[in-house]
């Protein structure tokens, strides 16, 4: 009846039909899984997680401090895909703030994950 396709992997746009515009495709996990030092990361997350707290005016922050508390409570228990994974969510302002209070190990997962 219809076309049918099978994509694997990432497509921006598919059929005969379709456009993409303005789009950006990455894959997370361009941070290296070895040589995290989670604890380091779970104590940056939190420092982070407090100085969002303190700059947060809108839904969408406090959405974003709730999510690096998780990534801080994942890298405390170890769960390193967990915690990347968490990351993976955190846009530019978290990265902003992690870069201006000094959190090297958190600024450098959340831009891994990014894919910037």
């Amino acid at each position: 009846m219809g076309d049918t396709y099978n994509v694997s992997g990432q497509a921006g746009a598919v059929g005969p039909k379709a456009r993409a515009k303005q789009i950006n495709l990455y894959q997370g996990g361009s941070v290296p899984t070895e040589g995290i030092d989670l604890p380091q990361l779970a104590r940056e997350l939190e420092e982070l997680r407090q100085a969002l707290k303190r700059e947060a005016t809108t839904r969408e922050h406090d959405s974003i401090v709730a999510t690096v508390g998780e990534a801080a409570e994942a890298a405390e228990k170890g769960d390193q895909p967990e915690a990347l994974g968490k990351s993976r969510k955190l846009g530019r302002w978290a990265l902003n703030a992690a870069t201006a209070i000094g959190a090297g190990v958190a600024a450098a997962a959340i831009k891994g994950e990014l894919g910037i």
